[in-house]
């Protein structure tokens, strides 16, 4: 981490941590980051089409700030001075027009913003969190086999292993065991449908709420605590319940344990999630073409 400081909306300068690395970013802060990206691109668009992109940079200015904000665990008026009477939506997002009437006031804390000076200061950190981000390389796990194991909140703990045949090179994946396969195919079919459910009642909506955030960060974190397992003292890996009710009450502890896990390690284990799903899919087609 290095210390960061910039200037805010009304002159004046916070510091900050800030990462260098993927490793030193929680995978909640970049689903955090990723879910208001999302939103201001969205309005970046919609508002270049209808041509009132310039008129509303101060807003736009706004709608980057809450992104620095979510990726910085920080509030929004850390970094932009708002005014409390501004109305909101059922988001708590602020309503353009209301934001404006605002920015007329010039004793108003939007009012007295240098836009220039502010927008320099936002585009900096906003590029500098694109590029920590897009710092991320997938760790294949056969390369290194110090890297099968790390530690988290004292704890050793594997990450599912990866490795190399010795007779043709080809990548090979660890089998789940059969509870794995079955809740991880649960967590898939729990995330696709609130996601399909989402969408429908999003079409008719016109404002800009993006509410797949928090579908994605629980799926990837379920998962994420189903496949990892501790590593005791000799090596020895952690059994996993078989029992369904076990397991469900082992995974949600698990769960919220893993909830601070890093962006590198939790991508490295996505990583893997998507080769073995492409397994199971594959298995249960070929299981379907046999039974009919």
């Amino acid at each position: 981490m290095i210390k960061v400081a910039i200037t805010v909306s009304d002159g004046s300068e916070i510091a900050f941590d800030f990462p260098e690395s993927p490793s030193e970013i929680n995978l909640s802060q970049k689903v955090d980051y990723e879910t208001q990206y999302r939103l201001l691109l969205r309005w970046v668009h919609k508002h270049i089409e209808a041509d009132t992109f310039i008129e509303n940079r101060a807003y736009y200015l706004y709608m980057v700030a809450k992104v620095i904000s979510e990726f910085l665990n920080l509030e929004i008026n850390d970094l932009m001075k708002l005014d409390p009477g501004i109305d909101q939506d059922e988001h708590g997002e602020l309503l353009l027009e209301s934001f404006n009437e605002s920015l007329k006031d010039k004793k108003s804390f939007i009012g007295k913003i240098d836009l220039d000076s502010f927008e320099n200061s936002m585009l900096i950190i906003y590029d500098n969190i694109h590029r920590v981000i897009n710092m991320y390389e997938a760790t294949l796990r056969y390369e290194l086999k110090d890297n099968f194991n790390f530690s988290y909140k004292g704890k050793n703990w594997q990450i599912p292993y990866i490795h190399k045949s010795a007779y043709n090179g080809e990548v090979i994946y660890d089998k789940l065991t059969t509870g794995q396969s079955i809740e991880i195919l649960e967590i898939k079919r729990k995330a696709a449908g609130l996601r399909a459910t989402m969408e429908e009642e999003q079409k008719d909506k016109t404002d800009d709420y993006d509410p797949y955030g928090n579908i994605e960060y629980t799926e990837i974190l379920s998962t994420i605590a189903l496949l990892v397992r501790e590593v005791d003292s000799e090596g020895n890996l952690e059994q996993i319940p078989l029992d369904s009710n076990e397991m469900s009450q082992f995974l949600r502890g698990r769960t919220v344990f893993f909830s601070q896990l890093d962006m590198q390690t939790g991508l490295d284990i996505a990583f893997f999630l998507m080769s073995t799903m492409l397994n199971l899919k594959n298995l249960q087609k070929t299981f379907t073409s046999s039974t009919q």
